[in-house]
């Protein structure tokens, strides 16, 4: 769902995405820490690696600032303690 379309959303649509959010980040952490297992491929590449960390790293950022934006809407909208 685009950002600007998060003030837009009720308590339990900002929960959903919230989840949503939070499972994404958990698989860019993930795949940030695997990125070394490119080694798997037949022909290994230092460079391959470096490829794999890099987007899983920039995805794992963008979760977290998205995730942020949602928290911070649940706040205004008093959907969570806080």
């Amino acid at each position: 769902m685009p950002e600007a379309r998060f003030a837009d959303l009720v308590c339990p649509e900002l929960d959903s995405e919230v989840v949503l959010a939070q499972k994404s980040i958990a698989v860019a952490t993930d795949a940030k820490s695997n990125a070394w297992k490119a080694y798997k491929i037949p022909i290994p590449s230092m460079s391959l690696i470096a490829v794999r960390y890099a987007n899983a790293t920039l995805e794992l950022n963008n979760t977290q600032k998205r995730l942020a934006k949602l928290e911070e809407k649940q706040k205004l909208k008093n959907c969570i303690a806080g």
